[in-house]
């Protein structure tokens, strides 16, 4: 299975418990204070998933290990292109 219909089927399930809570089909008597917390719980996790994201990303970029020698072998590179183009008549 890949992984677009594993993560759908888990959508599915999800939202037919949401709307099961939502609209009180189980035996569970919920007061006003949970009713709002089920009604809340999406927004609850989108918000939660773009902070945890926005956490893995700032970490991600402040441990990005620097590679001095990939660096000097792309300019090296850079240079050989243009001086190959300057040979075939363009002009920078």
């Amino acid at each position: 299975m890949i992984k677009a219909v594993e993560w759908a089927i888990g959508g599915v399930v999800a939202v037919a418990i949401w709307s099961g809570m939502l609209l009180n089909l189980s035996s569970l008597d919920l007061d006003a204070f949970e009713k709002h917390l089920v009604l809340y719980v999406p927004l609850y996790a989108v918000i939660s998933f773009g902070l945890i994201s926005l956490g893995i990303i700032c970490y991600r970029v402040a441990t990005f290990r620097d590679c001095p020698e990939a660096a000097e072998e792309l300019q090296h590179e850079i240079e050989a292109a243009k001086e190959d183009l300057r040979k075939m008549g363009l002009k920078f």
